[in-house]
């Protein structure tokens, strides 16, 4: 039991299993949610839920740049 309190268990290489993981999670978030969405806006099809009132252009633009963007950011790890 106390082997497994320490964490011995673990490997030793963390940052290369927390890289993967970063890469997995963003490119994942990229082609299942941020592509499909970048598309529709290039296309012109602004059909989207407009959850804020705001309307469905600004709420596509919105998600658009936070699940593009974001999933950017969690590959290069900011």
């Amino acid at each position: 039991m106390k082997q497994y309190l320490q964490l011995k268990f673990l490997p030793r290489n963390t940052d290369a299993a927390l890289l993967l993981l970063r890469l997995w999670l963003g490119i994942s978030m990229l082609a299942l949610h941020g592509l499909p969405k970048l598309q529709k806006l290039i296309a012109g099809k602004h059909q989207f839920a407009d959850p804020l009132g705001i309307g469905e252009l600004p709420s596509l633009v919105m998600a658009v740049g936070t699940e593009f963007a974001g999933s950017i950011l969690i590959i290069l790890g900011l």
